[in-house]
């Protein structure tokens, strides 16, 4: 049985995309999806970033690539902080900052020196630092050291977890750090958050909101996003054209061997079937114990 997966399907085109920007602006990648830190005179961390892509474009030159989804919008203050964070890392005064909207196939590009970067990101960070004012959650968190100990966050979190179990509620308030070095409180934390979030999840809320602003209505924090149906194709349909194809229809489609093989087995019982079958690389899950299930006495 062929099955066209659609999640795929809907994404090659943004992979497409991603690609043709890479191969475009970095002629040698030397990194991706790399963690790189700014680091004050002590060592101690002032901002983190995950780097899409770094390396050179075709004239040598320190370039970092950034890819985004949904509307374009002004990214030059995080633009500025990857570049200086590359420029950390590579020991060089000077960086572009390429960021790449997929769902419109566009660039923005901005070169920055060492002097222009740190005088759009020190300003922010030193802001944090002196809490010269409230701090409020914004679209720049994600590259924010201090987001787990930021009142911001771990407000709204400590009251989620106080209606689950107020004792650990105040575990919450004592540091994540403490937390996670000690596992009795770990478990017992992340226990109860899982909690919460089932709590919420099958309270109905969020589809209470989103009732709320489909029907125009105001709710704060939050609003509604379009996004495209997905698209797919009925495996008959395939099939009709792929004379067509020829060997380009093995780019399209990606066969479930559960299905196929649970068929193969009810028509040719243990013989094997005559094709190679690929095993991805197993992954480790987190996976909470129910009370009295095998296991649960460890």
């Amino acid at each position: 049985m062929v099955c066209l997966r659609a999640d795929e399907s809907d994404i090659a085109p943004l992979v497409e995309t991603a690609l043709g920007a890479a191969r475009r602006e970095l002629a040698v990648i030397e990194g991706t999806e790399e963690l790189l830190e700014l680091r004050d005179t002590d060592g101690h961390v002032l901002t983190f970033g995950t780097m899409d892509a770094f390396g050179r474009n075709a004239a040598g030159e320190l370039t970092v690539l950034d890819w985004k989804t949904g509307a374009e919008r002004d990214h030059r203050e995080q633009a500025a902080a990857y570049a200086l964070l590359a420029m950390d890392a590579a020991g060089e005064n000077e960086a572009n900052a390429v960021f790449c909207y997929l769902d419109q196939g566009t660039t923005k590009a901005e070169r920055f020196t060492r002097t222009q970067a740190e005088k759009i990101v020190m300003p922010i960070l030193e802001r944090a630092e002196t809490k010269a004012e409230p701090p409020a959650i914004n679209p720049y968190c994600g590259w924010c050291a201090r987001r787990p100990s930021c009142p911001a966050w771990t407000t709204p979190a400590l009251s989620a977890v106080g209606a689950i179990d107020p004792e650990l509620a105040a575990l919450f308030a004592g540091g994540l750090d403490k937390i996670a070095t000690d596992p009795e409180r770990a478990g017992k934390f992340l226990s109860a958050w899982r909690a919460a979030e089932a709590v919420v999840e099958d309270s109905g809320i969020a589809a209470a909101v989103k009732s709320t602003l489909t029907a125009g209505e105001f709710v704060p924090g939050w609003k509604l996003q379009a996004r495209k149906g997905r698209q797919s194709i009925e495996a008959g349909e395939y099939l009709r054209i792929l004379p067509k194809l020829g060997d380009a229809a093995a780019k399209f489609i990606k066969v479930e061997a559960g299905p196929f093989l649970k068929w193969w087995r009810s028509q040719h019982k243990d013989a094997p079937p005559p094709l190679n079958i690929s095993t991805a690389e197993g992954t480790t899950a987190l996976v909470p114990i129910t009370p009295g299930a095998p296991g649960s006495e460890e």
